[in-house]
């Protein structure tokens, strides 16, 4: 667009929604709070790289998908049990 090349992302399909649900699990969660999916959102922002962001990209790379889901299920866990 205008010489601009966007990139589309599916931050809540692809990146979100599997760490929490993994988390939710792990954590034996009986609710899903809005801070499930806040923590989330911070620790995928956490994986974007400068480099990345001057590309004009806003998510990080998809071949660090497993790793970025397990650091989310692992923070959704720990607010999980703060929550708790």
């Amino acid at each position: 667009y205008n010489g601009i090349t966007c990139y589309p992302g599916q931050g809540n399909n692809v990146f979100i929604f599997p760490g929490v649900g993994f988390g939710a699990v792990l954590a034996k969660a009986k609710k899903i709070p809005d801070t499930f999916f806040i923590e989330a959102a911070k620790e995928l922002a956490d994986f974007v790289t400068t480099e990345e962001i001057n590309a004009g990209k806003i998510y990080p790379s998809l071949k660090d998908l497993r790793n970025i889901s397990l650091n989310i299920a692992v923070r959704v866990v720990n607010t999980a049990f703060d929550v708790d």
